[in-house]
């Protein structure tokens, strides 16, 4: 079964303002970004760089102004491409960190990602995005004669401003789609509404869709105080942002393009829910839809990753049967898989009465979460033995690919207490059959 992938886009909030600022807020984030990568999805990481840009830009050009002789100025795509890999280093570091307390190594690339846009896009037409430091008359002067625009702020200084084409192609499209498939985490400077149709297939085919709808009159209020929002410069105002954000009709056009079973014009009444994965228990239940009213519902589906299959064969003798039990662990998911390994036999037959034999139970978790508060079942007394663990190990976790020795020792009992607990077994043969039972945090609830 292919994994689900998640794109995370990060704001200006999740990577700071400067580079001190920087390396505290990618140490949060990444904390975040680990709690996916342990619950088994494949990750895609996109982020706002208008900052970071704006402080690179600023620092070549007093750079090259100061040393002329030794720097010159730096054209804008470099001071990107510094900035995108500024970043990943960052991010890249901080994620593999946070994995490795988890016990878990995987690999987390940074692609530095170029894209083609319009030539004869309108943007460049009427540049809107403010950048770099602000300068004096003389110096916005000396900008202009180099061929750039630049804008007056209300302070009196003057800015650089820049076109903010339509994204169209990402030129290192296929090396980040094979990245992903090989299950790596890949850091790429991006972002957009899915309205391209090689997205639409994409998140039908992988993904999942979160679609976050805000008033322009909420993000003016968050806004406001912002002296770090160049594309609002001096337009501060409900009817900038209202015409900066994209219809209500081009974002339902691209939801219902990208979600496989979007329906419109549905009757009221009740209807059957069925929530099924591969792998995954399934859930039904019946639900309302009712005109004006949005109905949530979060359901949980267990993760199936043990297996268990067996074979029957008939034997020579009339009515008697061999069968064999084929139990199978599903590694490297997002579950405790807790597999135990005890020996097929062991010959208790020998001992005496009072004697004891020890033997070994290993516990290992093949998944990738840990197990906790996991409980180790065995019985007190069994076919005229008792059976102790020489170790405590109920509720202990065990953590991603670790694994618990258990000694256990077995003693024979006196014939007269054999006596009456094969009675209380039917007369059975002793068959020892140990059992573990774990716990593991998931879903909203937290169970």
């Amino acid at each position: 079964m292919s994994k689900k992938r998640i794109i995370i886009a990060l704001g200006h909030k999740d990577l700071g303002m400067n580079l001190p600022e920087q390396y505290q807020a990618v140490r949060k984030t990444a904390k975040m970004i680990s709690e996916f990568v342990k619950k088994g999805y494949q990750i895609g990481i996109v982020f706002s760089n208008a900052p970071q840009v704006g402080m690179i830009h600023t620092a070549m050009m007093d750079l090259a102004a100061k040393y002329p002789d030794q720097y010159s100025r730096v054209p804008l795509s470099v001071c990107s491409a510094m900035s995108q890999g500024m970043i990943g280093y960052d991010l890249q570091n901080a994620i593999h960190t946070e994995l490795l307390k988890h016990g878990i190594y995987k690999t987390c690339a940074t692609v530095l990602t170029q894209v083609q846009v319009d030539p004869y896009d309108e943007s460049f037409y009427d540049p809107v995005k403010v950048i770099g430091k602000r300068m004096s008359a003389s110096e916005a002067k000396e900008e202009e004669a180099a061929g750039n625009q630049v804008v007056r702020c209300e302070d009196g200084t003057f800015r650089r401003i820049v076109p903010a084409p339509r994204p169209g192609v990402i030129v290192e499209i296929e090396a980040i789609k094979a990245l992903l498939d090989s299950d790596q985490i890949v850091i790429a400077c991006g972002g957009g509404v899915p309205i391209r149709q090689e997205n639409v297939e994409i998140m039908k085919n992988s993904g999942t869709i979160v679609y976050l709808q805000v008033e322009p009159e909420t993000i003016l209020q968050h806004v406001s105080r912002s002296n770090r929002r160049p594309l609002l410069e001096g337009r501060k105002n409900v009817e900038e942002i209202s015409r900066l954000m994209p219809s209500d009709e081009e974002m339902l056009e691209a939801l219902r393009l990208a979600c496989a079973d979007f329906i419109d014009d549905l009757p009221e009444g009740y209807y059957r829910l069925n929530v099924a994965a591969d792998k995954h228990s399934s859930y039904q239940n019946d639900i309302l839809v009712d005109p004006g009213t949005t109905t949530t519902k979060v359901v949980t589906l267990q993760y199936q990753a043990i297996t268990v299959s067996w074979d029957v064969v008939e034997t020579e003798v009339e009515d008697e049967y061999d069968i064999t039990t084929t139990v199978q662990y599903e590694t490297n998911v997002p579950a405790p898989v807790i597999e135990m390994v005890a020996p097929d036999r062991i010959e208790a037959e020998k001992l005496g009465v009072g004697e004891s034999m020890m033997f070994n139970v290993v516990l290992t978790n093949k998944g990738l979460i840990t197990g906790k508060n996991t409980v180790f079942y065995l019985p007190e007394a069994l076919g005229g033995y008792s059976w102790e663990a020489l170790v405590e190990c109920n509720g202990r976790e065990i953590a991603p690919q670790q694994s618990i020795l258990i000694p256990v020792k077995v003693t024979r009992l006196p014939d007269e207490v054999q006596a009456i607990h094969r009675a209380g077994s039917g007369n059975k043969d002793c068959h020892l059959e140990p059992r573990v039972v774990t716990e593991y945090e998931c879903g909203d609830d937290g169970k």
